[in-house]
């Protein structure tokens, strides 16, 4: 038994390593939670060189984080005309 002594400490640090990893695997943190879906605007997006409206605008749903972007370049809410 004396002889086996280091195969039985190699197998309990083997055991200990394998039951951390799936201790952090197995999901005993935090849930993560999904963000909820972001809301989405129609803006009227103004492109080609006047960014008027007519051809060169289309009605276009972005995200509410885009918006702020596309007002600063000349966009509207809500849709073209």
């Amino acid at each position: 038994m004396t002889g086996n002594k280091p195969l039985i400490i190699a197998v309990i640090a083997m055991v200990a390593i394998l039951v951390t990893v799936f201790t952090v695997w197995s999901g005993d943190q935090e849930e993560a939670v999904a963000a909820p879906p972001e809301s989405k605007v129609t803006i009227c997006h103004r492109t080609g060189p006047t960014f008027g409206y007519g051809p060169d605008a289309v009605t276009i749903t972005v995200g509410e984080r885009a918006v702020p972007a596309h007002l600063a370049h000349g966009d509207t809410l809500g849709a073209c005309p």
